[in-house]
């Protein structure tokens, strides 16, 4: 197998492919690539069987370049990131990968993916073989994924689509199946993720109570439960290829409705629009529930966002977004008060994240936000008693939290904080072994380096935007700090 690790940093590179080898996965090649161009040339050289994506890699330009080259891929992806906010994630949506993990990656984050993928893979092979060593199904295959003319002469009435909660399943639910007594024997084709069952005979009502019948039954031997999608081919115009495609669609429905579920596709609802991210008055009801530190409010709000629906559903990926921008100003929040800085918070801030992205039912990843949720509020409960009196703590915060003020500095800080500038300075630079003035610049410096690798801004305006009110002056100052000017900064990350 062949694998391409694209990231800008060497030594992430190398400690990736490092961590593989320590696995003792068995990758025939390993390609290590550090830009935009060198990934495409590789990608289009041989087509690897796993893709390792940092997406801070690719510029506007070529990220639309990526989304083409990968389009019809049947590899998978692992998307990288260093930074957990809503524009990666759905990023990764975009790529279909299948996680996204923030930097700096966890050992055991990279092994789980990388064995999910591989897990993955091998289905994908397994489906391939076992479709080669069914050459009378192949036409079933074909007529399921292609519209051909042969889709309106075969002679298969209905069709179920049988999808489990857990991978791993698959195997076993597939040699169910064939085993099962269905009131008409089906046709059975098995995907990497589902299992298609064609009937030549068939009625809605009698497949439906099977279905029931067969979901009861299975309970008993998975692990989890499974959404079954049924439809009906009884029109002249109706291709097996269109039935097929309803039901595909009407899996999404899992999102919403959970597993153990029978649906016609007749009864999948079209999605509706949904505008995905907080608009202003949203963000301030957020900042202030989060400042509040009461659940209640927060867990009312979520229930009535995301487990009613009275005007009809949007598609899962945009509520994915939507609770992405929904952990933007959690995130805020954490660093305001420098939550971000517990390891095991920061641990779980990354777990949710992943949940959000790739859970498939919505009222679990729900559940999970607001138990987090929890967790954060009870964090900054017990600083707030901890650090009362701790004043530079206060400091620090308001510097984070103001720093684009031109006229911040340590007076304004000591004032705010109540101490004498001096007392302040001196306690401060025991604390953090740094001035008041590397701090301050440290924290511009940073804000400036995100900016210059995710927006067109120039650099005038980004001058302006960090508290720099000469862009002259705020060139040098980065060029100190970083050994190279913002133009070549900003040159190196958009190749």
């Amino acid at each position: 197998m062949r694998i391409i690790i694209a990231d800008r940093d060497s030594t992430e590179r190398v400690g990736i492919k490092w961590l593989i080898n320590s696995y003792s996965m068995k990758f025939n090649e390993v390609c290590l690539v550090e830009d935009a161009r060198e990934f495409i040339k590789e990608f289009e050289k041989s087509e690897p069987d796993i893709l390792i994506l940092e997406l801070e890699m690719f510029s506007t330009n070529s990220w639309e370049i990526i989304l083409r080259k990968v389009e019809n891929y049947q590899g998978v992806i692992i998307a990288i990131t260093t930074e957990a906010i809503f524009e990666r994630a759905w990023q990764a949506i975009q790529l279909q990968a299948v996680n996204l993990l923030v930097k700096p990656l966890l050992p055991e984050k990279l092994k789980e993916s990388l064995e999910k993928s591989m897990k993955k893979l091998s289905n994908f092979k397994e489906k391939s073989i076992h479709l080669e060593n069914k050459d009378e199904n192949y036409r079933d295959y074909q007529s399921l994924m292609i519209e051909t003319e042969e889709n309106f002469s075969n002679d298969y009435k209905g069709i179920m689509i049988i999808k489990p909660e857990y991978p791993d399943d698959l195997k076993e639910l597939y040699k169910y199946i064939n085993e099962y007594i269905f009131m008409e024997t089906p046709v059975v084709l098995l995907f990497s993720d589902y299992i298609v069952c064609l009937f030549s005979v068939f009625e809605m009502d009698k497949l439906y109570i099977d279905s029931t019948r067969f979901i009861s039954n299975s309970i008993k031997l998975l692990n989890g439960g499974v959404f079954i999608s049924i439809d009906s081919i009884n029109k002249v115009e109706d291709s097996l290829h269109a039935c097929y495609m309803r039901c595909i669609q009407t899996l999404k429905m899992v999102f919403y409705k959970g597993y153990t579920q029978v649906m016609k596709a007749s009864e999948f609802p079209s999605f509706e629009e949904f505008d995905p991210l907080l608009n202003s008055e949203e963000q301030r009801i957020w900042i202030k529930m989060l400042e509040g530190e009461n659940l209640i409010p927060i867990k009312n709000w979520l229930y009535d966002k995301f487990t009613n629906f009275p005007n009809g559903y949007p598609e899962p990926e945009l509520i994915r977004i939507s609770l992405t921008s929904i952990l933007a100003q959690i995130r805020r929040h954490m660093k305001s008060y420098r939550l971000e800085k517990n390891p095991a918070l920061e641990e779980q801030y990354q777990n949710i994240f992943n949940i959000v992205l790739n859970s498939p039912v919505l009222f679990k990843v729900v559940q999970e936000l607001l138990l987090f949720i929890d967790k954060i509020l009870e964090q900054v409960k017990t600083q707030q008693k901890n650090t009362q009196n701790d004043f530079i703590e206060l400091g620090l915060r308001f510097i984070d939290e103001h720093f684009s003020r031109t006229d911040l500095n340590l007076i304004v800080v000591a004032d705010y904080v109540n101490k004498s500038p001096s007392y302040f300075s001196y306690v401060l630079s025991q604390r953090t072994s740094q001035t008041f003035q590397q701090y301050l610049t440290n924290v511009r410096i940073n804000k400036a380096k995100h900016l210059l690798s995710t927006t067109s801004l120039s650099i005038q305006q980004i001058s302006f935007s960090i508290g720099f009110s000469d862009p002259n002056y705020f060139s040098r100052v980065f060029k100190n700090q970083t050994g190279v000017s913002p133009s070549s900064w900003k040159n190196q990350i958009f190749i």
